[in-house]
């Protein structure tokens, strides 16, 4: 039996708090010789109570974003102590004074597990298991925004800055239970042929309900009550169920464990699918041969202890929708608020989206593999290499505007994976280190894939963005190949006309591009393979070479381990204001001691950045090689030392171990890029998520100490 308890809290601004609760229990029983149960429940309650921002629903708009970039010389207070700056721009203004007068944001959250499990086993060879999983997440939040005034030394009339207040209430429901029940059987014959057979059910099932209601115009700015409102705002609910179902196998050879074969299958149906598209069934078999258990091998056992061939090709589904009933075509009502008929607002419904007509993806994977032990299994590594087809993928159809909806998928596109994975690990022991033994290992793992598009509709080659065409590597970056910096106002007025499809305007100081095709000018062509314009593929944001290396030293009941993982090689584009420093105006600029000293000047003609500019200077920051990225990395993802107390201390207390350990997580990282930017953002990177302004600004990762006592009795 383990019960575990632990409560964390954490203050921010004012009467902000921020409280989690977690509870586990765990039970499991042998009832007969031949039945087996358990039962586990995990419980996970979140309070947050936080400063409201009216951010229109921008996740790049948070309090920690307006903070960096409010202006340091603006006043918190004015001389009677109300609050100062209420009333400015966007960025400029008192956020001290906003988070303590603009409302309250509370919400509550509940996560709550319970499994349970059973294992039978009547006859020998024989073993039946099953469980049941339920598991409920529910949200109740409350909105409240308030009424900011803003006050004056001199007196006069309050500035209104914020209006109207209003209530939001919030609630959503999540019920998710699974079912899942298999038979196992196991038997040898002669002691030479070893067959198991397996067959099972497993069926899941996901409800979900949410309402919210919005009233404005509160009778009292302080009380977020909906009765105590005069208009009413929005009012919405929503509810949506899906099911999955499946039966499954599998069936295991092997002869004197030298040779070796599994046969597998899945059968399964989705509710996300339309009626007669729902149901597919997904095989797959591998083989395995032990080489060093041949006769001809046994020259080589003594250094060769083990030494496996396999290769395996199989296919699983994918279910891709943007929704559960994707398949079907939805109306939806409006209100519009600006036209009367007969006194009343008019109620109309919008245009239905079309359905999409799509199925399970499947994804066919190839693999070959080679295990290996040396050494008297001091030196053990795997390699795999893998091909991997996903067949039709689920694309956006392009349709003619005068069609006058949206919407409508197809499984239209196919694209293959190609990859490798080596992992070698060396584990030994010194027998005398000052008296004691010192066991050590050192493992190092390697991987590197591509993707490539092998099928998509795409017959014009089109480079549009959200297209695809037949041979693109994923992760593809077009860009311009950077030529230098404009010089004087004569080249300039050159430029006017050479790189006029950009901008119509440019400045000593702003960026050159190189003329690819030869034809004078700086443009995208019509954005087609066959006539890109001057752009080019110039990088790729696929992580390359990812790379772990973990490492370990036991000694007298000390104990160190320490885990570093990264990328070798990824390339990022990023338009974030915090990259670019001088960007979109004051307002939004993030500006650091690094972007001041490499601005382009006359008296600094090979600075890292082009001219300064209020608007942020988008004719130079188109994408470019220039300020291409690196975004490989390296990080200490973990690091632990422990010790472990002798037995001998522990007899008269009844205990069996005690360990004490301290341990710290993403404690150091390296990387590539400027130095104001954090590091942790490369694992932020999709092939879009940094190309807008307002990417970036997110907290770091957490860097976390942790100490604590294992005692088993």
């Amino acid at each position: 039996m383990l019960l575990l308890v632990s409560k964390t809290s954490r203050v921010f601004y004012g009467n902000d708090f921020y409280k989690r609760f977690n509870l586990a229990f765990n039970f499991d029983t042998k009832l007969t010789s031949w039945l087996d149960v358990s039962f586990a429940t995990r419980m996970s309650n979140i309070k947050n109570d936080e400063p409201y921002m009216d951010n229109g629903g921008s996740s790049s708009q948070t309090w920690y974003y307006e903070v960096y970039r409010m202006f340091p010389t603006l006043s918190i207070f004015l001389p009677n102590g109300d609050f100062a700056g209420m009333y400015l721009n966007s960025g400029n203004y008192n956020v001290i004074g906003k988070m303590a007068l603009a409302g309250r944001n509370k919400k509550e959250t509940w996560d709550q597990w319970y499994i349970g499990r059973f294992d039978l086993h009547p006859l020998k060879g024989l073993s039946i298991k099953g469980d049941y999983s339920w598991n409920r997440y529910s949200t109740v939040q409350k909105f409240h925004r308030k009424e900011i005034k803003q006050t004056f030394p001199e007196g006069g009339p309050e500035w209104i800055v914020e209006t109207p207040n209003y209530v939001k209430n919030y609630n959503s429901n999540n019920i998710y239970h699974a079912i899942n029940v298999w038979a196992e059987y196991k038997t040898s014959f002669n002691d030479v042929h070893n067959i198991s057979v397996m067959g099972g059910y497993n069926q899941e099932e996901k409800t979900y309900a949410n309402t919210s209601y919005t009233m404005t115009d509160l009778y009292d700015n302080e009380l977020p009550i909906s009765d105590l409102a005069i208009n009413y705002k929005e009012n919405a609910e929503g509810a949506d169920i899906w099911r999955v179902q499946g039966a499954f196998f599998r069936l295991n050879y092997d002869y004197r464990s030298k040779y070796l074969l599994e046969v597998n299958g899945r059968y399964d149906g989705s509710s996300k699918y339309a009626k007669d598209d729902r149901w597919a069934f997904f095989p797959s078999a591998s083989i395995g041969w032990r080489i060093s258990e041949e006769k001809f091998f046994e020259p080589l056992s003594k250094v060769v202890d083990n030494l496996k061939l396999r290769a395996s090709v199989g296919a699983l589904g994918n279910q891709i929708t943007n929704g559960y009933h994707d398949y079907m075509s939805i109306l939806s009502g409006k209100v519009l608020t600006n036209y009367m008929m007969d006194g009343k607002m008019v109620n109309a419904l919008n245009i239905p989206s079309l359905p999409s007509v799509v199925t399970w993806e499947k994804v066919v994977t190839k693999d070959l593999g080679l295990d290996w032990s040396l050494f008297n299994n001091r030196l053990m590594g795997t390699f795999d290499f893998y091909v991997r087809d996903t067949k039709d993928m689920v694309r956006s159809v392009t349709l003619p505007a005068v069609l006058g909806t949206s919407g409508g998928k197809e499984n239209i596109a196919d694209m293959r994976t190609t990859g490798w994975e080596l992992e070698l690990t060396w584990k030994d022991r010194i027998k005398n280190v000052l008296g004691s033994p010192m066991d050590y290992s050192l493992t190092v793992g390697l991987s590197d894939y591509q993707a490539e598009i092998t099928k998509y509709d795409n017959p014009n080659g089109s480079l549009a963005s959200g297209m695809y065409y037949e041979g693109q590597k994923l992760g593809e970056i077009w860009g311009y190949v950077t030529d230098g910096y404009i010089m004087d106002d004569f080249e300039a007025a050159k430029m006017n006309y050479v790189q006029k499809y950009i901008s119509s305007k440019w400045y000593p100081g702003d960026i050159r591009y190189k003329d690819l095709n030869g034809d004078g000018m700086i443009d995208q062509g019509n954005r087609t393979l066959a006539n890109p314009g001057d752009q080019k593929v110039i990088g790729n944001s696929t992580p390359r070479y990812r790379f772990n290396l973990q490492g370990g030293i036991g000694w007298r009941g000390f104990d160190i381990r320490a885990i570093f993982e990264g990328v070798g090689k990824r390339d990022m584009w990023t338009s974030s204001d915090i990259f670019w420093g001088f960007s979109r105006g004051i307002y939004n600029s993030c500006v650091t001691q690094y972007h001041i000293d490499n601005i382009w000047t006359y008296e600094n003609p090979t600075a890292y950045y082009p001219r300064l500019n209020a608007n942020g200077n988008k004719r130079s920051k188109q994408i470019q090689t220039k300020y291409l990225q690196n975004a490989a990395y390296i990080r200490l993802k973990d690091i632990t030392l422990s010790y472990t107390l002798p037995k001998s201390w522990l007899t008269k207390m009844k205990m069996e171990q005690v360990r004490i350990y301290v341990s710290g997580m993403n404690l150091w990282e390296k990387t590539g890029l400027p130095p104001f930017m954090t590091p942790d953002i490369v694992d932020q990177i999709t092939d879009n998520s940094l190309s807008s302004e307002n990417s970036g600004k997110e907290y770091a990762f957490m860097r976390s100490y942790s100490f604590g006592i294992n005692i088993t009795f």
